[in-house]
């Protein structure tokens, strides 16, 4: 620009006449911050130089030498990652990872150590071939080399174009459940239909019942419980003897073995209180009854008796009971003779209801 009293140049150019005054810098008025520098006015990022310079593939970054990044193209499928411009597989986890999805190529799995997939075993052998459309190894065969059976009777094997073809049939067949009848294959399967009420196990019955293995049909279930008399017994005298009730599986309290007045002790029995031996008569005429520190003793006698059998005689008590010796042949009824050898009750005598066995 021009001023009166002097010629001066613009920005840049020499001052021609002294006292003009020098120009304005477009960077006096602009703060920049810490690692930048002002460019006419612009504060520019300062650029840090690599030393030494960077090699071929790399750039300087701030002063530091970086790979440069290869892009892959295309780019990389799910499960891979971009390695200078390469693909490559992600590390397995599982062996799901590896599958590939091929059925000739086996079962693929994945070595967690490494995180490589580790290629799968053929699925067929040497004398098959590998459908793979139909996930399936075909068994080469000729008139010469026929197709096996495959043991199963709802599948027909034969031999077409060379190689061993499996189709299904409708054959009769047995599915071993016992609760089905009229098996038949179908669908390379049998089956039959369900015989209404049958069971093979308790689940197959309703709530309460249990199946019988036996029968194979559902019932109640057994009952918890007792399933015998002596499944009762406590083992104590004084509480009689214990019953089961079947029906309930409960057991059923016994009836005191001591008469009414009577005390029970489990050592000494029954006893009977008493004052004097005048209450202490059993009413047996073999023992001796006596009252002994206020209770009941009875002891056995010898005493002559009379046992009320017509046919005995000497009659005497022993062990508390009355007994005597049988006489030869006498009877009351035909009871009393040996019936097995024809033997009868004879000649008896009105007078005293006494007769002889003979016969025989």
């Amino acid at each position: 620009m021009w001023k009166i009293g002097c010629i001066c140049m613009g920005v840049g150019m020499l001052f021609l006449v002294a006292g003009c005054p020098p120009p304005a810098d477009p960077c006096d008025d602009v703060e920049c911050a810490e690692g930048e520098t002002c460019v006419d006015g612009v504060c520019e990022t300062d650029v840090v130089a690599c030393d030494p310079e960077c090699a071929d593939g790399e750039t300087c970054v701030d002063g530091v030498c970086e790979t440069d990044v290869v892009a892959c193209d295309p780019e990389c499928a799910e499960g891979e990652t971009c390695v200078d411009g390469v693909c490559e597989a992600d590390p397995c986890e599982t062996d799901v990872d590896c599958d590939n999805g091929d059925f000739c190529d086996g079962a693929e799995t994945c070595d967690v150590d490494s995180g490589d997939c580790m290629d799968g075993e053929a699925p067929c052998t040497d004398d098959q071939v590998c459908d793979e459309e139909n996930d399936a190894c075909d068994t080469v065969c000729a008139d010469d080399n026929p197709c096996a059976d495959d043991g199963d009777d709802c599948t027909d094997v034969a031999c077409t174009d060379g190689v061993c073809v499996t189709s299904n049939n409708t054959a009769d067949c047995d599915d071993g459940d016992v609760c089905t009848d009229g098996d038949v294959c179908g669908d390379g399967a049998c089956a039959g239909a369900a015989i209404d009420g049958c069971c093979e196990t308790d689940a197959d019955c309703a709530e309460g019942e249990v199946c019988d293995a036996d029968t194979n049909t559902c019932g109640p279930a057994p009952v918890e419980g007792c399933t015998d008399d002596i499944d009762c017994d406590d083992g104590l005298f004084c509480t009689g003897t214990e019953t089961c009730d079947l029906d309930t599986g409960d057991c059923v309290d016994g009836t005191s073995p001591c008469t009414e007045g009577q005390d029970c002790d489990e050592t000494d029995g029954c006893t009977t209180p008493c004052a004097d031996a005048t209450e202490c008569d059993d009413g047996n005429d073999c023992t001796d009854d006596d009252c002994v520190d206020g209770v009941c003793a009875s002891t056995d006698n010898a005493a002559d008796c009379d046992d009320g059998d017509a046919c005995t005689s000497g009659d005497v008590c022993a062990d508390g009971a009355c007994g005597g010796t049988a006489d030869e042949g006498c009877c009351e009824s035909d009871d009393d003779c040996d019936t097995e050898a024809g033997e009868v009750c004879g000649g008896i005598d009105p007078d005293t209801g006494l007769g002889t066995c003979s016969g025989g």
